[in-house]
């Protein structure tokens, strides 16, 4: 009873600082990718479209355009189960941000009570856990959620697996817990492929447990990436460019991701000037600064395995923290097409290495405070510090403009950021300020493609479409697969009567991009403009086999079918809508976005 006491105790300090620390989260608003994710991703605004969710990449459920090949169906559900419950509000879906890592700063608090047997050192492991400003690239911005999630599922596996290997009577139970929380792990982020090798480590941290059942339970844990990789490929879903990124593997690439590695370091213990956007160029032949951090970098690691060799505590967990660090390590490069000149690092890559680089910090303060009575008290001070660093840092994902304005401040040279904020500046109809901006990046990167594109995109907004009409060609020799530079270039063909090259030009993108939903429309407008109306009408059939619950596409199906004279079918089509909108009030002609 007392010892259920302490940890209720523990539970509720731990939630109560984390709930202070992020209680200015909840008004903020959907910010860059949660806009494609969640905003504008009819997938998740109904759970209709849950097979999908499981069927189709994490970006490329509404809309492919080179998006990354990414499967990630457990947070798109979170992402449906969110909107369900709120619609647009994103209160909610903060709230959900902020109940997954408080789940997990409680699940860290019982890793380490079960792992060092030592409660001190477990709650202050979940307070820096939970407190640290690096944490809010995942708890603050809502499509963190997928290292939230992954991160959930598998220190639950990791739980299960030690309740395993420490009993000889440990049931079945706890085996197929391991396996299943690392199965829905993978569902939320493929970067939990490591889990096996961090069972290995743990195992080894865990003085008490069963040889055979600590290795048994090792390649138990197999299955998991196995079923996860069987199921990708059954989906023709890529496992990612990590396999073509291969090719890239290089010895500059190599000391530029030991510079990454001291970087990262810096940021942990000097968290200050944190954003979104960070890249290391990769020189060639390699700079003496990064052949220095390879050589700091060899030797820490090299130190730190001789330490766990002897079962040294700190030593493991550091070694632990780089074993969760390795898929998002850049030693086989995260993104081949840059894999050749930089590298990016993200803040939220370290939200797993936290995990074990928290109780390492405060092991370290621990053996300190054996030597100096001031150790607790700076201990004290320094989590102090970090909850008002994370409490002032939720302020940068506040919106779209707060969060692309103070990225380029602190990383002016972005063109991706400066691309964004020149899209943001359009959408409120700041057109000169947009054209400025994208000009500027257009200059700066003359063969980006998007640049191009981005470009032309405004000058259609403002009707000058011969000045679109050149970048965006410009942006289709640079990268002929670009669905948006083909369906602009499609309406500004309809603009200019050339139906029969719109038609060619929409026909194109559509065949790229069958889920661009978008240039079906302008299609099967471009068909009704030609009396092809069959046509038009297949197009529209289309979008509803893609998106059941598209109103637009029906209310233009019924209108499509009385111009076809088909009354029976138009009315049947009107039946579907008020089966789907019993308040829709619909008429003729009618044609509302949802």
């Amino acid at each position: 009873m007392r010892d259920t006491g302490s940890v209720l105790k523990e539970l509720a300090l731990l939630i109560s600082v984390t709930f202070i620390a992020y209680s200015n989260t909840f008004g903020n608003n959907f910010v860059w990718d949660d806009l494609p994710l969640i905003e504008d991703n009819y997938a998740v605004h109904s759970f209709r479209h849950v097979g999908a969710l499981f069927t189709s990449p994490f970006f490329n459920v509404s809309m492919n355009d080179g998006s990354p090949p990414y499967w990630r169906p457990l947070i798109l559900l979170s992402f449906a189960l969110d909107y369900a419950l709120w619609g647009n509000n994103t209160f909610g879906f903060h709230l959900t941000n902020f109940l997954i890592h408080s789940l997990n700063a409680v699940l860290v608090l019982l890793l380490w009570r079960a792992v060092v047997r030592n409660r001190t050192i477990a709650l202050g492991a979940s307070l820096v856990f939970a407190l640290h400003p690096l944490q809010t690239n995942a708890a603050t911005y809502i499509s963190g959620r997928t290292d939230l999630l992954s991160t959930t599922f598998l220190l639950l596996s990791c739980l299960f697996y030690l309740r395993y290997i420490v009993s000889r009577h440990a049931s079945g139970f706890c085996a197929a817990g391991m396996m299943v929380s690392l199965f829905l792990s993978l569902l939320a982020k493929e970067t939990a492929l490591v889990a096996p090798l961090l069972l290995f480590l743990l195992g080894r941290m865990v003085r008490r447990s069963i040889g055979f059942r600590r290795h048994g339970a090792v390649f138990l844990s197999l299955a998991a990436p196995s079923a996860y990789l069987l199921c990708r490929t059954l989906l023709h879903v890529s496992i990612g460019e990590w396999l073509l990124g291969l090719g890239a593997v290089s010895f500059a690439g190599l000391c530029a991701v030991a510079e990454s590695l001291i970087l990262y370091a810096r940021l942990i213990l000097f968290p200050v000037g944190l954003h979104m956007e960070r890249f290391i160029t990769i020189d060639f032949p390699p700079s003496t600064a990064g052949l220095l951090c390879a050589f700091l970098a060899m030797l820490i690691v090299l130190v730190a395995m001789r330490f766990m060799a002897r079962r040294g505590a700190l030593a493991s967990l550091v070694v632990w923290s780089c074993a969760a660090l390795l898929p998002a390590s850049n030693i086989i490069p995260l993104y081949s097409s840059i894999a050749r000149s930089q590298l990016f690092l993200g803040e939220q890559f370290l939200y797993l290495p936290m995990v074990g680089l928290s109780a390492a910090f405060v092991l370290s303060i621990e053996h300190l405070r054996k030597r100096s009575s001031l150790a607790r008290a700076a201990a004290l001070a320094a989590l102090a510090a970090l909850g008002t660093l994370t409490y002032a840092h939720n302020g940068y994902w506040r919106d779209n403009l707060t969060f692309y304005t103070q990225t380029l401040a602190r990383y002016p040279g972005s063109a991706r950021i400066s691309t964004n904020l020149g899209l943001y500046y359009a959408a409120k109809g700041s057109f000169a300020e947009s054209l400025g901006l994208l000009r500027k990046v257009m200059e700066q990167n003359p063969h980006f493609s998007d640049a191009h594109r981005n470009l032309g995109t405004v000058y259609f907004v403002v009707g000058d479409l011969a000045s679109a009409r050149k970048e965006l060609n410009t942006a289709l020799e640079l990268r002929p697969d670009s669905t948006v530079a083909l369906d602009l270039i499609g309406l500004i063909n309809i603009s200019e009567g050339k139906i029969d090259d719109a038609i060619a030009y929409f026909k194109k993108a559509r065949d790229i991009s069958p889920r661009y939903l978008q240039v079906r429309f302008n299609l099967s407008s471009a068909y009704e403009q030609k009396a092809m109306t069959r046509e038009a009408i297949q197009e529209m059939k289309e979008i509803i086999d893609i998106d059941p619950s598209s109103l637009a596409a029906r209310t233009r199906l019924v209108s499509l079918y009385e111009a076809q004279g088909d009354r029976a079918r138009a009315e049947a089509e009107r039946r579907a809508i008020l089966n789907l909108y019993p308040e829709c009030a619909w008429t003729p002609g009618q044609s509302k976005e949802r």
